[in-house]
């Protein structure tokens, strides 16, 4: 029921994985969830609604639960989008977590922008943080996103922490080096993710957190290949992590 719009993003995403508020684009309501994505748990009362970057870009998201803590939640590459985080966003939902999912540009029903601005995928999280509302904003991405997260969160304003799942140190096609980019980090870092991974293992994720700039920051592996958000979805102990990461950030 997802797929890609075939320019910017069917390209650059094929691996896998100022202070001024945007406001909501005028224009028609943003569809159901349960139009866009397939198995939406029926305990899930998450809203859907539209977000515009600051750069002009309409973005498609989806918001569940209350609370004082957001997580902003940035997906995978490939056709699935915001709609790989349900099972997420149903767990933070029921531990007292709002959750802030969106679809990053030119993946539909989001906007596909010009081609200047097709990369500007810091824009799009910034968007979801300037819409979360709340006394502490988390950002967590997996594989692509988790890669985007940690190369460019040194632009994000009004963000307390990151949380990467798998997110590799380099994504080619799209231009992130979350690598070179770690030392410009301050805010308080997890990196989640499995042994032997072929796209974040064990030995990079610790070389990612020692050059890290956070003065708090912390890796958690867990066995096995597993990759992205399919780690919290299939490893109890890696949402638990989680859970007691976020906790000890709670206002």
């Amino acid at each position: 029921m997802r797929y890609l719009i075939p320019v910017l993003l069917a390209a650059a995403l094929a691996g896998c994985g100022g202070s001024k508020k945007a406001s909501a684009p005028p224009g028609p309501p943003a569809p159901e969830l349960a139009s866009i994505c397939e198995n939406v748990p029926s305990s899930l009362g998450a809203t859907t609604g539209w977000l515009r970057t600051r750069d002009g870009v309409r973005l498609y998201s989806a918001t569940s639960g209350s609370g004082d803590t957001t997580v902003v939640l940035a997906h995978e590459s490939g056709d699935v989008g915001l709609c790989g985080w349900l099972p997420t966003m149903q767990w933070l939902d029921a531990h007292g977590y709002k959750t802030v999912a969106f679809d990053f540009r030119g993946v539909y029903p989001s906007a596909l922008p010009p081609r200047r601005v097709g990369r500007h995928w810091w824009q799009d999280v910034q968007a979801a943080v300037d819409a979360a509302h709340a006394k502490t904003v988390i950002v967590m991405g997996a594989s692509f996103g988790g890669a985007e997260v940690v190369a460019d969160a040194w632009r994000y304003h009004g963000v307390d922490g990151i949380v990467s799942l798998s997110g590799e140190l380099r994504h080619p096609s799209s231009g992130l080096d979350a690598y070179t980019n770690a030392p410009r980090l301050r805010v308080p870092l997890l990196v989640v993710a499995s042994r032997v991974d072929g796209y974040l293992d064990a030995a990079d994720a610790r070389r990612l957190v020692r050059r890290a700039g956070s003065a708090d920051k912390t890796v958690a592996l867990f066995p096995g290949r597993t990759h992205g958000w399919d780690i919290l979805d299939t490893e109890p102990a890696a949402r638990k992590v989680v859970l007691e990461w976020l906790r000890r950030r709670r206002p």
